[in-house]
């Protein structure tokens, strides 16, 4: 679990503004091969073929549902997911397109899931080295360790309006099935949306945690998944830990992916933020919220 400590009294606004441009080779449309492009095409026009069929959806189609599943990122995600099998990949967006028209999370209002979100379990702040939105996961403000129904609309909330997203992980103690839960959600129906993610000081919970979860991840997930301290340094003496090599390892330097001006103090920054709904949601809501 992490303490956290600021020298601050008050917390700055959280940082929903890119401090800088995107390089081009992390604009992954951009730089397609003609095979990959080949596939999102076939693909898409198999999408439109099954809506103009319309005998596999079942339910109330969501608004613009069709233009959603037939994007060229769409495509590509889902398309990497299942290593550019088409066949296989038309059947994950299939059963997606599916559980979408069950769970609705194109819905979900900022009031619907304001309550849930008031102790700062999730919250955004800051960018990634490649201008990747930071999503904050910690559960050490948190008085219900079980993942409800509102936390997982909380998190698809936040998940569908920062793709592609970039995770600190810090005291995320949730139990091992609402673990597994919550991952399978997210590989399943939204692949391709984690950037990367870093668990800051892993406790043996957390050891189980990835023990169990790396079940259910393919290897490129697996390599997104880094580990370090909050200590300066902290890292380097848990370098040979063995199961830190089924992920993409121990980070010694956190500033080689994120600029310490985008990262907290408590967690090794220079920024000065602890989740303050009253200062916090509004901002977010009005960023991310284009009802």
């Amino acid at each position: 679990m992490v303490l956290i400590v600021s020298n601050a009294d008050t917390s700055l606004p959280a940082l929903l503004t890119p401090p800088v441009t995107v390089d081009p080779k992390y604009r992954i449309l951009d730089n397609l091969t003609d095979e990959q492009s080949k596939c999102i095409k076939e693909l898409q026009e198999r999408i439109k073929d099954m809506f103009a069929m319309n005998d596999q959806l079942h339910g109330i189609p969501l608004k613009d549902e069709e233009a959603w599943a037939t994007t060229n990122e769409c495509s590509w995600r889902f398309l990497k997911a299942n290593r550019f099998d088409i066949d296989k990949t038309e059947a994950a967006l299939i059963k997606t397109l599916q559980w979408r028209r069950e769970f609705r999370p194109t819905e979900i209002t900022p009031e619907e899931i304001e309550e849930e979100s008031k102790d700062g379990k999730a919250f955004w702040s800051g960018y990634d080295r490649t201008g990747r939105p930071i999503m904050h996961l910690t559960s050490a403000n948190s008085s219900l360790p079980t993942l409800t129904l509102s936390d997982l609309k909380g998190f698809l909330f936040s998940i569908l309006r920062t793709i592609p997203s970039f995770a600190l992980r810090e005291s995320f103690n949730l139990s091992i099935p609402d673990s597994i839960k919550l991952v399978s959600t997210i590989q399943t129906h939204y692949p391709e949306t984690l950037g990367c993610s870093i668990d800051f000081d892993p406790t043996w919970v957390m050891w189980a945690l990835l023990s169990m979860m790396m079940t259910l991840m393919d290897d490129n997930t697996r390599s997104k998944m880094f580990l370090a301290s909050s200590k300066p340094g902290g890292g380097k003496k848990e370098a040979v830990n063995s199961k830190a090599k089924e992920t993409g390892g121990w980070l010694n330097h956190v500033q080689d992916l994120v600029e310490l001006d985008q990262l907290p103090i408590y967690l090794g920054g220079t920024y000065s933020i602890q989740y303050d709904h009253s200062l916090h949601w509004k901002p977010f809501v009005k960023r991310v919220w284009n009802q």
